[in-house]
Formats: structure tokens, C-alpha cells, sequence
């Protein structure tokens, strides 16, 4: 996917939490389409609600720094 390929900081600009709420849930929509795991998905769906997305963002953030890659329900 694309957000997979670009550098550490460019994905950590796109998971800001202002907006990162829709980037974490339009990545594991489309990662669905990949790993075809309905809790991707599911979770993809759920992250449309900002509240839940923000987390969401802030978790993915956080596995990027670790492990440069976003792992948290998007496998």
C-alpha cells in the first residue's frame, strides 16, 4: 500500500490526530481488501467515529516509531 512505502516521518504526518482518524480507517479498509480479515475491517469501519479514530491514530503513531509499520488490528 502506499502509506507503507513512504518514510517514517511522512506516516507520521498523515496519523496526526487531527486527520489520522481518517487515514487510520481508510488504510485498514483498504488493507481489507489484502488480508481479507473481517476485524480489519471491522476496526476500519469503527475508526470513521473521530473518538474512536483519534485512539486509534495515536496507537498507530506510536507503532510506527516502534516498528515502522502500522500493526494494531490491521494485519
Amino acid at each position: 500500500m502506499w502509506l507503507d512505502k513512504q518514510k517514517k516521518s511522512i506516516k507520521i504526518l498523515f496519523l496526526i490526530p487531527i486527520w489520522g482518524w481518517l487515514t487510520s480507517a481508510i488504510y485498514r479498509i483498504i488493507r481489507y481488501k489484502t488480508s481479507k480479515d473481517s476485524l480489519t475491517l471491522f476496526i476500519g469501519i469503527i475508526c470513521l467515529f473521530p473518538f474512536i479514530g483519534i485512539i486509534l491514530s495515536i496507537c498507530d503513531i506510536i507503532t510506527i516509531v516502534i516498528n515502522d509499520e502500522i500493526k494494531v488490528l490491521a494485519e
